[in-house]
């Protein structure tokens, strides 16, 4: 289980169209509340965060420059 912190209007039910159940959750959160590990069985493809993209996200989120609130 995964717990992550978000302010309660900021959460949004999107509904299944097809009627299946499958509905979809959107949430904001700050960076700092999201956990370290969280489970990446959904990613259908290994993530390099190596890559210099990623490293550019990292640094971004890091040092707060207005991209990622």
């Amino acid at each position: 289980q995964v717990i992550i912190k978000a302010k309660r209007n900021s959460f949004k039910k999107i509904e299944d169209p097809m009627g299946l159940g499958t509905n979809k959750y959107l949430f904001y959160a700050n960076v700092s509340d999201v956990p370290e590990h969280i489970p990446m069985a959904t990613n259908p493809r290994e993530q390099k965060l190596t890559s210099g993209v990623a490293q550019a996200i990292e640094d971004s989120l890091k040092s707060n420059d207005g991209f990622f609130i």
